[in-house]
């Protein structure tokens, strides 16, 4: 502790030292999220599909398909499904939590990302990631033309 007794020269009013206590820094609670898979190989699956319960749906079961046609299964992977995560609105917060090497969006809007316009099947850089818009899993549910150009395109994205 500093020696202010020279201030008794200087000021005739009476000083107070007030202890500045320590501020504790506000953490911020991490948001809920609904999703289903492990993430050993850093793979973010990311759907938007209003059903009572995705996880049990004929759009999940064509996104399984799809992901063990290209050698991926559940444990390597994380699937999100925004409809049922009305909170997150942007993809941002699910990169810093999952760090993923590859997303797979499907059927999700550019402004999810950046706002920009992408095309369909082809990949992308964002940040660290790499991402890939694609239909939705309804509509490549009925259209054999948009799976041809999924499978063509997975196909190159993945070792």
């Amino acid at each position: 502790m500093e020696d202010y007794s020279f201030l008794k020269l200087l000021i005739n009013e009476e000083l107070y030292i007030i202890q500045e206590s320590e501020a504790t820094s506000a953490t911020p609670a991490e948001v809920p999220l609904t999703y289903i898979g492990e993430n050993q190989k850093h793979y973010l699956v990311i759907t938007n599909v209003a059903s009572g319960n995705f996880f049990q749906s004929d759009e999940y079961a064509l996104l399984i398909k799809i992901l063990g046609a290209v050698g991926l299964q559940l444990p390597d992977c994380i699937i999100i499904n925004l409809a049922d995560n009305p909170s997150f609105q942007h993809l941002q917060p699910l990169i810093e939590r999952f760090q993923p090497v590859q997303i797979f969006a499907f059927g999700i809007s550019p402004s999810f990302t950046d706002g920009q316009d992408h095309p369909f099947y082809t990949s992308q850089r964002y940040h660290n990631s790499k991402v890939m818009y694609a239909d939705s899993l309804s509509t490549l549910k009925s259209d054999v033309h948009k799976k041809r150009a999924l499978w063509s395109a997975l196909k190159d994205l993945l070792p």
